[in-house]
C-alpha cells in the first residue's frame, strides 16, 4: 500500500520529464548558445582582443555571459510557460478529474510538480555553469566567480518568477490567463501608478505626469528587476577592465524569499481548489468582483482618455465632461465584457450586476468630480522651502535655481496657480503668446515634484512688472545662467582642444572648417563675451526672439576637463543619481573623456563672427 506521507511522486515527475522535454531543452539549448559558446567564441576573437591581455579578455567573456544568464524577460517568459505546463491539467475538465482521482494527495500532486518545473528551469541553469566553467579553464580564464555568483542570481529570479507564475494560476481555470495574469501581476503596480499620472496630467493644472515611482515600485517586480539588477563592467583610472559588478543582488534575495512564499500561498489555495473551476477565467469567487471593478476601471478611465485626448480640447473645463461621458459609457461597457467573460454567457444584465455597476460608475464620476474640485489638492500642492534639495526652472532653457531665490520661485508658482483660469484661456485661444514654463523640485525625501504651466508673453504681459513672464525673462539675462546651460556647470575649466563648423563655397558645396586648441579657445572666449552682452538671446530666449531672427551655421567645440562637467539638462533630468555618483567617485574615469558642445549662430553675434572673420570664414559662408 502507498504511503499516506509520500510528499513527491516519481512516476509523476517522469511523466512531466517525458511531456515537458521540448521546454526545458530549448531553455537548455539557449543557455549553452548564451553561456559556454557564446564565451568560446569571444575568446577566439583574438582579432578585436589583440590589444587586451589574457585577464581582460577573460573578463569581457564573463561579463557578457553573466549578462546573458541574468536576462530578466528571458526568466519570466521560461519561468512562466513551465508553471502553465506543469499544471496544464488543472484547466481542462477531463484531465483535472482524472488526475485527482489518482490515488495521490493533493500535497503529492502540487509537491511533485511544482518541483518538476523548478527543476527543469534550475538544472540547465547548473549544467550551462558547469560547462562555461570548463570552457574557461580550458582557455585559462580563472574568473569563473562571477559566472557563479550570476548563476544564483539567475536561480533567485527563476524561484520568484516560478512560484509568482504558479500561485497565479490557482486563481484561473484557463491555461493561457497563466500567462497574461502573471505579465500583469508582475506590472500592475507601475501600470496604475502610469495610468493616475497620465489622468493626473489632463485634469489637474500644472501636472506633469512625471510621477517619481521611487521604491514603491517593487511592487511590480518585472519592472523593478530589469531597472533595478545589472552587469556592469568596472574599470580602473586606466580605462583597463578590472572587474565585474552584479548590481541588485540583494533585490533578488529578497524576491527569492518571496517567491518561497509564494509558493507556500499556492500551495494552501491548490489544498482549496475547486476542480469544476477547470475552464474558468477566474476560479476563486472572492476574486470575481476584484475582476470586474479593475477592468471596468482601468478600461473606462483609459478609454476615457483617449477619447477626451481625440476632441483635441486643451481647456481642463472642457476635458472634464468628456472624461465623465467617457469614464461612464466606456466603464460600463468594460464592465459588462468581464461580466461576459468571467461568467461565458451573454445574459449578464441581472439586477445585481445592474447595481453594481451603477455603483461603480458612480465612484468614477466622483472620483473626476474630485479633480475637478482639486479636492486631493494636487494643483495647490507645493513643497515647503526647507524640504527642497534643489530647485529648477524652464522656460527658455533650464536653469538650476540658487538657494536664495527658491522662496521666490515658490511664490512666483503660487501666483501662475492663482491666474489658472486666465492662462488656460489665453493657451486654449491662441498657439502664440504664452510658453510653458516648468518648475521641478528636488526633495530631501529623495522624491522629485514637478509642474509645468503655460506663460503668458504677449506685449500687454511683458508690459506687466508683475507677470511670471518679466521675472523668468530676468532670471535668465543672468549670462553666467546661460553660460552654464551651453557650456556645461564646470565650464571655467573647459580645456578646449578643437572646433569644427559646416560651411559653404562659391558652389554652394557644404564641407567642414576645423580648427585647432587655440583657435577652439578663442571661439569660447568670444562666444563667453556674446553671451555677457547680450548677444545669444535669440538664440536661447524664444520668448524675446526677433521677428527677423535669422540663424547661421552652428559651432562645434571640443573640449576635456579634469574634474567633470555636467550640463545643466543632466542635473534636471536626473539630479540624485548624478550628486550620488559624483559623491561615490564613479565619474572619475569619465572626467578625462572627450566633450563637445553644439550652438547655433545668429547676426547678432558680432564677437563670434569677428573671430570667424579672422579665421577666414564670412557671413555669407554661414547662411
Amino acid at each position: 500500500m502507498k504511503s499516506k506521507t509520500s510528499l513527491f511522486n516519481r512516476t509523476i515527475f517522469k511523466k512531466n520529464i517525458t511531456h515537458y522535454w521540448p521546454a526545458w531543452a530549448l531553455y537548455l539549448v539557449y543557455l549553452f548558445l548564451a553561456m559556454p559558446y557564446f564565451m568560446w567564441i569571444m575568446l577566439q576573437d583574438y582579432d578585436y582582443y589583440n590589444e587586451v591581455d589574457m585577464v581582460e579578455r577573460g573578463l569581457y567573456a564573463i561579463n557578457g555571459v553573466v549578462r546573458a544568464g541574468m536576462m530578466v524577460p528571458v526568466i519570466f517568459i521560461v519561468s512562466t510557460i513551465m508553471a502553465m505546463l506543469v499544471f496544464s491539467y488543472l484547466y481542462t475538465a477531463r484531465n483535472a478529474n482524472m488526475i485527482h482521482a489518482l490515488p495521490v494527495t493533493r500535497r503529492e500532486l502540487f509537491i511533485t510538480n511544482y518541483l518538476s518545473g523548478l527543476a527543469f528551469l534550475l538544472i540547465p541553469q547548473i549544467l550551462t555553469f558547469i560547462v562555461t566553467a570548463l570552457v574557461a579553464l580550458v582557455n585559462n580564464v580563472t574568473c569563473i566567480q562571477y559566472a557563479f555568483y550570476g548563476m544564483l542570481c539567475a536561480a533567485g529570479m527563476t524561484v520568484f518568477f516560478y512560484s509568482m507564475a504558479v500561485f497565479v494560476a490557482m486563481f484561473t481555470g484557463q491555461v493561457l490567463a497563466v500567462g497574461a495574469y502573471s505579465l500583469i501581476m508582475n506590472l500592475l503596480y507601475v501600470g496604475c501608478v502610469n495610468l493616475v499620472g497620465m489622468f493626473q496630467t489632463m485634469v489637474s493644472y500644472g501636472a506633469s505626469g512625471d510621477i517619481s515611482i521611487g521604491k514603491s515600485a517593487v511592487l511590480s517586480p518585472l519592472y523593478y528587476l530589469f531597472t533595478h539588477t545589472s552587469v556592469n563592467a568596472a574599470y580602473g583610472m586606466t580605462g583597463k577592465l578590472e572587474s565585474i559588478e552584479i548590481i541588485g543582488s540583494a533585490t533578488i534575495f529578497g524576491y527569492t524569499l518571496v517567491g518561497i512564499a509564494l509558493m507556500v500561498a499556492a500551495y494552501i489555495l491548490y489544498q482549496r481548489r475547486h476542480i469544476e473551476t477547470a475552464g474558468d477565467l477566474v476560479s476563486i469567487g472572492i476574486i470575481k468582483p476584484i475582476f470586474r471593478w479593475g477592468v471596468a476601471i482601468c478600461g473606462g478611465f483609459t478609454m476615457a482618455m483617449l477619447f477626451a485626448s481625440a476632441t483635441n480640447q486643451y481647456k481642463i473645463n472642457k476635458i472634464y465632461s468628456l472624461i465623465i461621458i467617457g469614464v461612464l459609457a466606456f466603464g460600463i461597457l468594460s464592465f459588462f465584457l468581464a461580466e461576459m467573460l468571467l461568467e461565458k454567457n451573454f445574459r449578464v444584465f441581472k439586477k445585481n450586476r445592474l447595481i453594481e455597476c451603477g455603483v461603480m460608475s458612480a465612484l468614477s464620476v466622483l472620483v473626476v468630480v474630485l479633480f475637478r474640485f482639486d479636492a486631493f489638492g494636487i494643483e495647490r500642492y507645493q513643497p515647503k522651502p526647507d524640504e527642497i534639495q534643489k530647485a529648477f526652472v524652464y522656460m527658455d532653457y533650464v536653469i538650476e535655481v540658487d538657494d536664495e531665490d527658491v522662496e521666490t520661485v515658490l511664490e512666483l508658482q503660487k501666483e501662475i496657480i492663482k491666474n489658472k483660469n486666465e492662462y488656460l484661456d489665453l493657451a486654449a485661444s491662441t498657439n502664440t503668446g504664452y510658453y510653458y514654463t516648468t518648475f521641478r523640485y528636488y526633495l530631501k525625501d529623495g522624491s522629485c515634484y514637478t509642474r509645468r504651466y503655460p506663460v503668458p508673453t504677449t506685449d500687454e504681459y511683458l508690459s506687466r512688472e508683475d507677470s511670471a513672464a518679466v521675472w523668468l525673462l530676468d532670471y535668465e539675462k543672468e549670462p553666467e545662467r546661460l553660460a552654464r546651460s551651453i557650456l556645461g556647470t564646470n565650464y571655467r575649466e573647459n580645456i578646449y582642444f578643437s572646433a569644427s563648423i559646416n560651411v559653404h563655397d562659391e558652389e554652394d558645396t557644404y564641407h567642414t572648417e576645423t580648427f585647432g586648441a587655440d583657435n577652439a579657445e578663442r571661439i569660447a572666449k568670444a562666444l563667453l563675451l556674446d553671451i555677457e552682452e547680450g548677444n545669444m538671446d535669440d538664440v536661447y530666449r524664444y520668448a524675446v526672439q526677433r521677428d527677423t531672427y535669422e540663424e547661421y551655421s552652428g559651432i562645434e567645440l571640443n573640449y576635456v576637463n579634469s574634474n567633470g562637467n555636467p550640463s545643466v539638462w543632466s542635473y534636471y533630468y536626473d539630479y540624485f543619481a548624478l550628486v550620488g555618483d559624483q559623491a561615490a567617485g564613479k565619474s572619475a574615469r569619465e572626467k578625462a573623456e572627450n566633450n563637445n558642445v553644439y550652438f547655433h549662430l545668429t547676426p547678432q553675434c558680432s564677437n563670434l563672427l569677428k573671430v570667424l572673420e579672422d579665421l577666414g570664414i564670412t557671413r555669407d559662408m554661414l547662411k
